[in-house]
């Protein structure tokens, strides 16, 4: 459906290095790692500052805290199971809904706070098919958590368009995956190469 009815890629590009961390920060503050300094999934606020392109970097601001300055009394959403992210959205975005929880948690939740809020933004983190590839590598689990994703990304669309007048949905991955499916920490282009999808 995203793909029948939308705008999309298979050759979208992670940041370097292809881990989530910096990823997600990456695309969430629309910067690089050699701006953000977000180098690896240890990061933290107090972390050392890495040495970029123009001098040490700095945290960026998000698409969250630009839009909070932008539009004061917007309604922000964020769901997730991974802690990180935590670290990485800014406590000056003034979240009106932030939630940790499973996937499904996770997709339930953001599907309530669509159709009761009406947001400007909503995030919402999938993490088990990243999981499933490092616990079983490319095979039939990672089969079952692609399908299993693809039906909450079913559930966020019907709760968009039961709600919304007008909406911008984006599906994107923070990287790919090495031949076996297990990792996705070096520099092949089945690492690098993403997909990513606009409807």
């Amino acid at each position: 459906r995203l793909r029948n009815e939308g705008s999309w890629t298979d050759s979208a590009r992670a940041a370097l290095p292809t881990v989530s961390a910096p990823n997600w920060y990456s695309i969430l503050s629309g910067t690089g790692v050699d701006f953000h300094g977000v180098d690896s999934n240890n990061w933290r606020k107090e972390t050392p500052r890495v040495v970029g392109i123009d001098g040490p970097c700095v945290p960026q601001p998000t698409i969250f805290t630009l839009l909070r300055a932008a539009h004061p009394s917007a309604t922000l959403g964020a769901f997730f199971e991974w802690p990180m992210l935590s670290t990485l959205i800014e406590p000056t975005a003034s979240l009106n809904t932030t939630f940790i929880g499973s996937d499904d948690e996770s997709v339930a939740a953001a599907a309530s706070f669509i159709a009761r809020s009406r947001p400007e933004l909503t995030f919402v983190y999938i993490g088990e098919v990243d999981l499933t590839g490092h616990r079983h590598g490319a095979g039939d689990e990672m089969q079952a958590a692609i399908a299993a994703a693809d039906a909450q990304v079913g559930i966020l669309l019907d709760a968009v368009e039961e709600a919304l007048e007008k909406s911008l949905v984006l599906v994107v991955s923070d990287h790919g995956r090495e031949d076996g499916g297990w990792d996705h920490r070096h520099f092949t282009m089945r690492e690098v190469e993403t997909q990513a999808i606009a409807w």
